[in-house]
């Protein structure tokens, strides 16, 4: 089976999280954590996390947040 090679960036092409979340009839159904990141000029978003629960999703951007920033 052939596999691509993960991506590996610096933590200083690192930019910040995006959270977005996904909704039928104003209900919130699906919540996914992206992680952003500057590689030659271009930004790239890349899938981290998935969960039903947008809040869940926004406590676990803003901890990781808090590891990289300290």
């Amino acid at each position: 089976m052939w596999r691509k090679e993960p991506h590996q960036y610096r933590f200083s092409d690192f930019e910040g999280f995006d959270v977005e979340t996904m909704c039928y009839i104003g209900i919130p159904v699906n919540s996914v954590l992206f992680g952003r990141f500057i590689s030659n000029g271009k930004r790239k978003r890349y899938f981290l996390a998935q969960s039903f629960k947008k809040a869940k999703m926004q406590g676990l951007a803003q901890e990781l947040d808090e590891l990289i920033n300290n």
